[in-house]
């Protein structure tokens, strides 16, 4: 996984395609303190199956630091951003004994591209 394209508008939070991503603003936080949720589907590599997975997220933030407050997203260039420090996916892999088995694997320098300038989590970077 390299890129994730990025889907604009929050009633897209259960509707991602593979390859797809959003981010929106959690419905229980406020505007003084939004809460904001990254929401990206892939294929599974173990079985071929969709899958949504959903994170909290710092806008702006090279990396998250306190781990209880979510992944960060660095800006990369115009309509790109990069996830830090990494993603997981399910996928299947071949064990020391020789057999497959299912692990998540962390995806590093995953970016989000297509990303309009005016989407609220971007003000201010």
């Amino acid at each position: 996984m390299r890129d994730l394209q990025y889907r604009v508008g929050i009633g897209f939070k259960t509707e991602l395609e593979v390859g797809e991503c959003t981010i929106y603003r959690h419905d229980a936080s406020t505007p003084e303190a939004p809460v904001w949720i990254f929401a990206f589907r892939f294929t599974r590599n173990t079985d071929g199956k969709p899958e949504t997975r959903r994170l909290p997220i710092n806008p702006g933030t090279d990396a998250p630091g306190d781990p209880s407050r979510g992944w960060g997203l660095k800006r990369v260039s115009a309509g790109r951003w990069q996830v830090t420090p990494s993603i997981k996916c399910l996928e299947r892999v071949v064990g020391d004994d020789g057999k497959k088995v299912d692990v998540e694997t962390w995806h590093d320098n995953v970016e989000i591209v297509g990303v309009p300038d005016d989407e609220p989590w971007t003000k201010g970077h």
